[in-house]
């Protein structure tokens, strides 16, 4: 988003003994906000744990993971893996893929006889690269421990396709075989991820006030930066919409290839392709909250480009900052893998908000298409991509939640 950025205007300054900031702390319900993942797999036990670390590093940080195997069915060690890396988070995986996508891909994985390799981190919030290093490592191990010589399938949901297309792309750039015939990559954001910059803006501005947990915390953390294609530091921020990180991340991306090349590219989006996504109007208010005369917020769905356009207003004991944004697309209503992050919001508030309102777009159709963030209205059908086989959903659903016809097209797609 070339010239995008937002900028926020102080109508009045916070005074002292306007009131009791612990009362507008306790108002707030405690912890990080914008967490995704709202399957609930059954327990399964798996058939061997693998300890992964990134003995390279990046930027002074070496990754651990852990790979959790299930054998296919009828087999005694692994033939035909597929390895899935775990999404967007804060923390520990707790259970990798399946609390995004469900038990039907797993289930309908092992059945056909592949072993089932889930990936997660010790911390989702770290650098993609570094975590990157943590998935080589387990397609290093995985190639190595396999009886026979069936190639692997390499991906992951969401942010977890991203370290994956950067694991396969860095092995191949360092010269390592790494015997995988598919990259598959199920609802990741290539050109970027959305979170509202309102919703990002008030969980800095009442991030401030006392409380269990910082609101914000995961949008400060690497990946969330490297992840959004438009972020802000903090509530007082004016200026172009894109973190450091997230440039840092896309050129060291270019330098390793930007796509493995020795692969079959095979991508879905949890959205639709025809260019249409939720029923949420541009520029309309999705809700409105306030605590008497201490603090108040309105929240508004993203306007379509424009200049200092308006997308909402905060305020807590006096102070008053009223946000807007320059050629910023309407991507709220966009089609793609949704999340409930205004829903999330509004209730930490204790904010009314229509159930219509609740979920917006966080992985546009376009970018896990691979295509430009900038256009997130467009139909993606038949457009030129680097994929070399691309599926929609049907309708627009969670973010990486796969349901039946999705889950059966992806197995077709399997060596």
């Amino acid at each position: 988003m070339t010239g995008a950025r937002v900028d926020v205007e102080l109508v009045a300054p916070a005074e002292p003994g306007a009131g009791d900031i612990a009362v507008v702390g306790r108002a707030v319900a405690p912890g990080a906000w914008f967490d995704v993942g709202a399957a609930r797999p059954r327990p399964r036990t798996p058939d061997a744990v693998w300890e992964l670390v990134d003995g390279r590093g990046y930027n002074g940080v070496h990754a651990r993971g852990r790979a959790l195997v299930h054998l296919g069915r009828g087999n005694r060690s692994p033939r035909k893996p597929v390895i899935l890396a775990d999404a967007h988070g804060h923390g520990p995986s707790a259970d990798p893929v399946t609390r995004l996508t469900g038990d039907a891909l797993v289930d309908d994985l092992l059945a056909s006889g592949y072993d089932v390799v889930l990936v997660g981190f010790a911390e989702r919030q770290t650098y993609l690269q570094a975590n990157a290093g943590a998935l080589a490592e387990c397609v290093r191990r995985a190639a190595a421990e396999r009886t026979g010589t069936a190639p692997l399938t390499v991906g992951g949901i969401g942010s977890g396709g991203l370290i994956a297309r950067y694991a396969l792309a860095l092995l191949e750039t360092d010269g390592h075989d790494h015997e995988t015939d598919v990259y598959l990559s199920c609802d990741t954001p290539h050109d970027g991820a959305w979170i509202p910059l309102i919703l990002q803006q008030l969980a800095h501005f009442f991030g401030r006030f006392p409380g269990a947990g910082d609101r914000a915390e995961l949008l400060r953390a690497p990946a969330a930066q490297q992840l959004l294609g438009a972020w802000v530091r903090d509530a007082k921020y004016s200026g172009p919409v894109q973190s450091p990180l997230r440039k840092q991340f896309l050129d060291d991306l270019r330098r390793i290839g930007d796509f493995p090349r020795r692969v079959r590219m095979v991508g879905l989006s949890c959205g639709t392709g025809t260019g249409v996504g939720p029923p949420l109007p541009a520029g309309a208010t999705a809700f409105d909250w306030n605590l008497g005369a201490l603090a108040a917020a309105t929240a508004r769905f993203q306007p379509d480009r424009g200049t200092d356009a308006a997308i909402g207003a905060m305020s807590a004991l006096l102070e008053v900052r009223h946000p807007t944004t320059t050629d910023v697309p309407a991507l709220d209503g966009a089609p793609g893998g949704t999340a409930e992050f205004f829903g999330q919001v509004a209730d930490a508030l204790g904010a009314a908000i229509p159930r219509e309102h609740r979920s917006g777009c966080f992985v546009p159709t376009t970018s896990a298409a691979a295509l430009s963030l900038d256009n997130p209205h467009t139909p993606v059908d038949g457009l030129p991509g680097p994929f070399h086989e691309f599926r929609c959903a049907e309708e627009n659903l969670p973010h990486g939640l796969l349901t039946g016809p999705l889950v059966r097209w992806v197995l077709d797609q399997l060596p």
